[in-house]
């Protein structure tokens, strides 16, 4: 046996293995600790003086989430031999802005502060999951909105980027939308001051950026009789 042969499998899918033959400990990182989104890939510590193989995958109930909702993350182990896999540690610290409800192993522990799933001991073809149940609270403190066009924002590790995307052609007559949900996407540049007058028939102050109720009256009065 050599003192030392480490080697590990990366790939796109969220469902991926690795080979570690060692006589000491190592670490062997998954994706990366800063991926926040849902399929972020937990890392895998082990320390064995036998060569195994060891499968490690993580799904997630739901893709995208939403403030509120509750995400259930389940992490699976398996020791595909061809011996006995002893002092396994998972690591999966979950990000800012999820919060734990429960976290429900097969074996072992699981320490919420440290994101260790301690399993101890596997023997050749057993399996083990640890499911995590968690909630989506980005409301932290620090939380901000940002307007369609910044610069200078500087994103720490753990931080979350939610973005928000305008929908497509709009349903209804533009004539009929609330005058202040134009003002809005206009504030945040999503409209510009000269479609919200010619599309919309709002009027809107260029210095003050509130709406001009006279001119948007007038405004749609007369797009209404050249639509007719």
């Amino acid at each position: 046996m050599t003192d030392l042969v480490q080697e590990c499998v990366f790939g796109s899918q969220p469902n991926f293995g690795m080979m570690l033959l060692t006589t000491s400990s190592h670490d062997c990182e998954f994706g990366t600790k800063e991926n926040t989104n849902p399929n972020n890939r937990p890392f895998l510590h082990i320390t064995t003086a036998n060569t195994v193989d060891l499968a490690l995958a993580k799904r997630v109930n739901q893709p995208v989430a939403s403030t509120g909702d509750t995400l259930r993350y389940t992490i699976d182990l398996t020791n595909n031999g061809p011996h006995v896999g002893t002092n396994i540690a998972v690591t999966d610290l979950l990000p800012i802005g999820l919060t734990l409800i429960s976290a429900t192993p097969d074996q072992g522990t699981y320490d919420g502060g440290t994101g260790i799933w301690n399993v101890g001991t596997m023997l050749s073809g057993a399996s083990n999951s640890l499911i995590l149940t968690t909630t989506v609270n980005p409301g932290t403190e620090g939380e901000k909105r940002l307007p369609a066009l910044f610069a200078d924002v500087i994103l720490k590790e753990g931080d979350i980027v939610r973005v928000e995307r305008p929908g497509g052609g709009g349903f209804g007559d533009p004539l009929d939308r609330n005058p202040e949900d134009v003002l809005k996407d206009v504030s945040e540049k999503y409209v510009s001051l000269e479609s919200a007058r010619e599309i919309y028939g709002i009027g809107i102050n260029e210095v003050t950026m509130k709406i001009d109720e006279q001119e948007t009256a007038s405004l749609r009065s007369r797009l209404r009789k050249a639509s007719s």
